[in-house]
């Protein structure tokens, strides 16, 4: 089963998400913030992290490098 981290500060956006993927069988842990997301990760196994760069853009160059580094994979992709 695929363990996604859904980090966005809009509420709204994170409920439809998180309700969308679940019903297609997901995992899905939810944070309002990308320090919250970085310290689940630590404590969690993802396969995928979903986030929004826009309002926090250096807190998601940080996740990306930790992801990198918790996964110990190159392959971390996004779009701005």
């Amino acid at each position: 089963m695929t363990h996604i981290c859904l980090i966005d500060d809009d509420q709204n956006i994170l409920a439809s998400l998180s309700l969308a993927l679940k019903s297609e069988g997901y995992i899905i842990n939810t944070f309002s913030d990308g320090l919250s997301g970085l310290n689940s990760l630590q404590e969690d196994n993802y396969d995928i992290a979903i986030l929004d760069i826009i309002t926090q853009i250096q807190q998601f160059f940080y996740f990306c490098y930790i992801f990198q580094y918790f996964l110990q994979t190159d392959n971390i992709y996004y779009r701005i």
